[in-house]
């Protein structure tokens, strides 16, 4: 049964970001932009799924099972961080998108100032951009296979390959458009599966007291929120280990991959929607 709904949610997947060649102008703009006219829900939505991804369910899940609740100043830190910067960056990022018909991240941060055309800087950023990201692409396939591995004893070069192979089909046919439907499918499943497994795991142990306490059955620390094992063992530690997660949110701005989406948004004045329905997501997707 479970392989029988693996399969479907993955064909679901490649219909809908195939389906997107149906809405493309056959133009650069289009594939790489999506003709910004992307809604705010719909970029939210992708921006959700792009960042919460292998990190998420391979390793905050394993964090959280090794370190309890604690976990949670992960998810707290980085929303934080994410939402603040937001403020400074997201909208401008929009309107010079729009203002300059830019199309890649890094033209705009060559043009970030009114007037400046930075090209060794658009240079660098492209090489910073394959090599990092093509190295953060091989941990999304391999955290993929390790899922497929567990999940179904899959050999982990089989869930790599079926994992990149439908990446590059629906990406090659739509563009950033079929990336950014096909995230949003995978944030809506996301979110309802996350939801799913709390009340299912809630009832199966006999109700939420009893959950509870099971949970505190597996360490002393396991439901403190204080963290444990930090170096400097005491408040300024743990400001410290709270500062490190929202410096993580912060540093979203500087992952091309999350940050086109927004570039994508139908209209500037819509970045406030996006943040909003970010911010929701996120709290509702996290294990």
């Amino acid at each position: 049964m479970i392989i029988y709904s693996f399969l479907f949610f993955l064909l679901i997947f490649v219909l809908i970001g195939v389906s997107s060649t149906f809405k493309s102008k056959k133009s650069n703009s289009d594939y790489l932009m999506a003709g910004h006219d992307i809604p705010p829900w719909l970029a939210a939505l992708s921006a959700i799924a792009t960042n919460n991804s292998g990190y998420m369910f391979i390793g905050m899940i394993g964090y959280t099972y090794t370190s309890g609740l604690q976990s949670i100043w992960l998810m707290i830190g980085w929303i934080l961080g994410d939402l603040v910067i937001s403020f400074f960056v997201h909208k401008k990022l929009r309107i010079i998108t729009g203002k300059e018909n830019l199309l890649s991240f890094g033209g705009v941060l060559s043009r970030w100032q009114h007037g400046t055309d930075f090209r060794k800087l658009r240079m660098l950023v492209g090489v910073i951009t394959v090599i990092f990201l093509g190295v953060y692409a091989a941990a999304q396939f391999k955290a993929g296979s390790k899922a497929l591995h567990v999940l179904f004893g899959w050999d982990y070069n089989t869930g790599a390959i079926i994992g990149s192979a439908i990446v590059f089909l629906y990406c090659l046919a739509g563009g950033i458009r079929a990336s950014i439907w096909t995230d949003a499918a995978q944030s809506v499943v996301m979110i309802f599966a996350m939801s799913m497994l709390l009340i299912v795991g809630i009832d199966s142990v006999g109700g939420f007291n009893n959950y509870l306490t099971q949970l505190d059955a597996v360490s002393p620390t396991f439901l403190s929120l204080a963290p444990t094992g930090l170096a400097i063992d005491n408040s300024l530690g743990v400001f410290l280990f709270i500062l490190g997660w929202i410096f993580g949110g912060f540093g979203v701005i500087g992952q091309p991959h999350i940050m086109i989406r927004f570039m994508t948004v139908d209209d500037p004045d819509n970045m406030a929607k996006t943040k909003y329905i970010i911010m929701h997501g996120i709290l509702y997707s996290t294990p």
